[in-house]
Parts: C-alpha cells; structure tokens; sequence
C-alpha cells in the first residue's frame, strides 16, 4: 500500500486540527480498508461505495457475532 494516501489523509485531517487519537484511528480504519481490498493505487478506489458497504457490514457482522 502506498503510504502516499495516508500522508495525504493526514495533511488534511491536521489543516482540519483533529485530534492526534482520531488521525491514528481514521488511519487505522483506511489502512485495514486498503489491505482487506489489496488496493495498490487511488485507482482501486473503483467502485468505492460498494467496497464500502461490504467492507462496514463484514464489521457489523463480527462485532454482533462477538458480542450476541
């Protein structure tokens, strides 16, 4: 994964003045994002919204067999 995107992300998210804790967690997320996809460029980023969704419900759905 290129460490490009998430410099990139945290450029923006310090101009924005967020937290230190919410940089690493938002970073946390992508990164965890990217490699579930095996995304190598912004060009992955194709069908971002249906990634997206699968990737959130796959979540949804650990956390609740976790915790039922």
């Amino acid at each position: 994964m290129s460490s490009k995107i998430l410099d990139d992300m945290r450029d923006v998210m310090r101009r924005r003045h967020y937290s230190i804790r919410t940089e690493r967690s938002y970073c946390g997320w992508v990164k965890r994002f990217v490699l579930h996809f095996n995304m190598k460029s912004r060009d992955d980023l194709s069908e971002g919204e249906k990634k997206i969704e699968t990737y959130l419900t796959r979540d949804a759905l650990k956390f609740l067999n976790k915790n039922l």
